[in-house]
């Protein structure tokens, strides 16, 4: 989804390939930096209970995350200026993809906030999306699309290829969704969108791990295990599945699904921190009363709970003023321009 809204704004923009650089960082490095800020704050206050929870928990993957010996040293401060977004975590890195070595970096099960490592593959995941776009708009279209076929190799498996199936996908918007379609086109959206659902959830991932083997010898970027290619195939054919159907598209466009998706940034920033601290803490004071599963329930729910208010909160303070400062971002014009002759010929 991100290559296919990145390549509409990067096609058409006129700024300088430096300042959507700028603009994208400061997009997305405003609401990490006060995301990991956050989590630090309710790691501090809810330091013991985390460990409580590592002694009753029978999870092995729940007791694996928030290792955080000293909360404000070294480590805390690389987290925020170079872990969280530039360089990544270890097994959590565009340089894993690419097969190179990361002994230095922080471990994922150390950060403050874990799922930072995906807007870390967000962000270069943009830069590959602007340099893409930049090439659509100066070459010719025969040589844009053996550029593109070769990137697509490259990215092989890896989650940067998705970026590029985005930036196509938008590219041939225009035919893709087209809303005048038969029954038929209805029932192979209804299908691709249920099989979206399915293989990600249902299905084994061992013809995966299969695929993950094979693709190993001939692409140069690669998937951290069998089931990332699982997901990432299930995330390709949902969007498929919303493309063609007009009346999902339709639906996804209504204010409170909008409104939804505004607050979804917020939400997916501040949920786990919540889960692990306040959810926790329910869990370990209702542990002993009310059972295990019982707990695990209650604390999922006062978690989820308080997560939503979170992301209303996070979204009006701080995503929205990072949009906002964003757009006003403004550098010297002495930056490679993106004006070309090209530009008049930046149809499919």
């Amino acid at each position: 989804m991100s290559g296919f809204v990145l390549g509409g704004v990067f096609i058409n923009s006129e700024l300088t390939v430096t300042q959507q650089i700028a603009k994208r960082f400061i997009r997305l490095y405003i609401p990490v930096f006060f995301s990991l800020i956050f989590s630090a704050v309710l790691i501090y206050n809810f330091r013991d209970i985390r460990l409580s929870f590592q002694a009753v928990s029978i999870s092995g993957w729940a007791r694996s995350l928030y290792n955080v010996s000293d909360l404000f040293s070294y480590s805390f401060f690389g987290e925020i200026f170079f872990n969280s977004m530039i360089i990544g975590y270890k097994n959590g890195t565009v340089l894993d993809t690419m097969r190179l070595s990361t002994p230095g970096l922080l471990p994922l099960t150390s950060g403050l906030n874990p799922p930072l490592w995906t807007i870390h593959t967000e962000f270069w995941g943009s830069l590959l999306v602007l340099g893409v776009a930049q090439l659509y708009r100066r070459v010719s279209r025969r040589t844009f699309w053996s550029v593109f076929a070769l990137l697509l190799y490259l990215t092989g498996v890896g989650f940067y290829s998705l970026f590029l199936i985005g930036l196509a996908t938008y590219i041939h918007r225009d035919r893709l969704l087209d809303s005048r379609r038969g029954m038929a086109t209805t029932i192979i959206g209804l299908l691709l969108l249920a099989a979206g659902i399915y293989i990600p959830s249902c299905v084994s991932s061992a013809p995966f791990n299969w695929l993950q083997d094979r693709f190993r010898s001939f692409v140069w970027m690669q998937a951290f295990a069998g089931v990332q290619i699982q997901k990432e195939l299930g995330a390709v054919l949902i969007l498929a599945g919303i493309i063609l159907l007009p009346g999902l598209r339709r639906f996804l466009s209504t204010p409170f699904a909008v409104w939804l998706g505004k607050i979804s940034f917020g939400l997916y920033l501040t949920h786990f921190p919540l889960l692990f601290t306040v959810g926790v803490g329910t869990f370990v004071v209702a542990q002993p009363h009310m059972g295990y599963l019982a707990a695990a329930l209650l604390a999922t729910g006062v978690g989820t709970a308080v997560s939503l208010p979170a992301a209303i909160l996070f979204h009006r303070f701080v995503d929205q003023p990072a949009i906002y400062l964003s757009r006003k971002a403004k550098l010297k014009r002495s930056a490679v321009v993106l004006d070309s002759p090209a530009k008049s010929t930046a149809t499919p």
